[in-house]
C-alpha cells in the first residue's frame, strides 16, 4: 500500500450518471408520470452522495427542537417584560388544523356546559329544608337536605354512647336565631377536613330530640353525607341567610306576607274553585263529621255507665242537645238584655254631660270660701310667722 493512501481509497467510482442510467433502464413515462419522475429524483440524489440518512434526519430535528426552545425563551422574556400586553405572534395555520382547533374548542365547551348543568342539578334539584323547619320537630324524622355555613367546628373530639367518636359543629342559614347542633359520627377534629365559615350541603341526617333541643345526626349507617358547597351553591346559601338575618332584624315576617307567599306556591291548576253551594256543602258535610266524632266519643264512653255526655265539651254538648241547658226565671231573653243595655247606656249618656260655665263658676267660689275656714284669722297667723 502506497504511502499516503487509505484503506478503502483505492476502489474506482463509477460514474453518477452510469449508475442512474442502470437503476432506471426501462422505466416508461420518464417524462409524463410524476411518481417515475420521483423514483429518478431519489435515485439521482443518492447516487449524488446527498445526506438524506438517518443520522442527518436527527440532526435536523434537534435544530428544529432547538429553534422551538429558542422561541419560546425569547416569548418568555417579551412576556415578562410586557407583561399581558405582549401577545406572540400566532402561526398560519391551514384549514385542516383550523378545522381540528374548532372542534377541540367545541367539545371542551361542551364538556364544561355539561360539567356545569350536572352540577346545577346537584345543588338545585332537591329542595333545601331551613334549619327552623328542622327545630320545630317534635320526633326522629330523616331530614333529606339542609345546608347553611359552618359557624363553628369542636377542637376536640367526643364520643357517642356505644364509643364511637364523633365531632359536633354548627350551622346557621338565618332562619334560626343561633346556630344548628350536627354530631358527625365517625370524624374527628383532625380528619373532619372543612373549615370554619364553609358553606356545607348535609343530606339524609336523622334529626334527633334530645330535651327540648334538636340535633342532627350523621351516621355511615344511614348514608348520611356532608361536602362542601360549590360557588354558585355558597352564593345562593349567602344570599338565604343575609335575608333572613335582614328579616329578623325588623321583627320577622308579617303573617300577610306569609299566607301571600304560601297561596302565591300553590298549584292553581290543581285548586278547587269556592263557590257559594260549594261552600255550604263542605260546612255541612264538616259539621256532620263532626257530630259523627261527637257521637262515637260519647258511645265510648257510655260503655263505662252513664250517658258518656262528659267526654264533651261545653259547646260540643250544646250543638249536640240544646235542650240540655236552660235559663234561670229571672234571667232576660235577648231582646230584654238588649233594651236594658239601650237604658242603662242612655242614663249614662246623661251623666257624663259636661257642667255650662256658671255651674263651673260656683264651684270654684265655693272652694275659694272653703280654703280658709276662720276667714282672715288665718291670714292674721301668717304675719305673725313673718315676725
Amino acid at each position: 500500500m502506497g504511502k499516503g493512501k487509505k484503506k478503502g481509497k483505492d476502489v474506482p467510482k463509477k460514474n453518477t450518471q452510469k449508475i442512474v442510467e442502470d437503476k432506471t433502464f426501462g422505466l416508461k413515462n420518464k417524462n409524463k408520470s410524476k411518481k417515475v419522475q420521483k423514483y429518478i429524483q431519489q435515485v439521482n440524489n443518492q447516487a449524488k452522495g446527498q445526506r438524506n440518512t438517518q443520522a442527518f434526519a436527527e440532526a435536523q430535528a434537534k435544530r428544529r427542537k432547538a429553534e422551538r426552545e429558542a422561541k419560546k425563551q425569547a416569548e418568555k422574556e417579551m412576556f415578562a417584560l410586557l407583561g399581558d400586553a405582549y401577545q406572540p405572534k400566532k402561526k398560519d395555520m391551514s384549514k385542516k388544523s383550523r378545522a381540528k382547533l374548532k372542534e377541540k374548542e367545541k367539545a371542551e365547551k361542551e364538556k364544561a356546559a355539561a360539567k356545569k348543568k350536572e352540577q346545577q342539578e346537584r345543588d338545585f334539584s332537591i329542595p333545601i329544608v331551613t334549619l327552623k323547619d328542622v327545630f320545630q320537630l317534635d320526633s326522629k324524622v330523616v331530614v333529606e337536605r339542609v345546608c347553611g355555613i359552618m359557624e363553628h367546628k369542636d377542637n376536640l373530639a367526643s364520643k357517642t354512647h356505644d364509643g364511637q367518636p364523633c365531632i359536633f359543629i354548627r350551622i346557621s342559614d338565618g332562619s334560626t336565631l343561633k346556630p344548628f347542633p350536627v354530631m358527625i359520627v365517625g370524624e374527628t377534629p383532625t380528619t373532619f377536613e372543612l373549615k370554619v365559615d364553609t358553606a356545607v350541603d348535609i343530606r339524609g341526617a336523622v334529626a334527633m330530640v334530645r330535651g327540648d333541643k334538636v340535633v342532627l345526626e350523621l351516621t355511615k349507617e344511614n348514608n348520611a353525607t356532608i361536602t362542601g358547597c360549590s360557588p354558585e351553591l355558597t352564593e345562593h346559601i349567602l344570599e338565604i341567610k343575609k335575608t333572613n338575618d335582614e328579616i329578623r332584624a325588623q321583627g320577622g315576617i308579617p303573617i300577610e306576607q306569609l299566607i301571600e307567599e304560601q297561596r302565591a306556591a300553590l298549584d292553581t291548576s290543581k285548586l278547587t274553585p269556592v263557590t257559594k253551594e260549594r261552600f255550604f256543602a263542605w260546612k255541612e258535610k264538616k259539621k256532620k263529621a263532626q257530630e259523627a266524632e261527637w257521637e262515637e266519643k260519647r258511645k265510648a264512653a257510655a260503655k263505662k255507665g252513664g250517658k258518656g255526655l262528659n267526654v264533651l265539651s261545653g259547646r260540643a254538648l250544646f250543638a249536640y242537645d240544646a235542650s240540655l241547658f236552660k235559663d234561670d226565671d229571672a234571667a232576660l231573653d235577648n231582646r230584654e238584655y238588649d233594651e236594658d243595655e239601650q237604658k242603662k247606656g242612655s242614663e249614662t249618656k246623661k251623666t257624663d254631660v259636661l257642667p255650662n260655665k256658671e255651674a263651673i263658676d260656683n264651684v270654684t267660689e265655693e272652694l275659694q270660701e272653703n280654703l280658709y275656714l276662720d276667714g282672715d284669722d288665718d291670714l292674721d297667723d301668717l304675719d305673725d310667722l313673718e315676725d
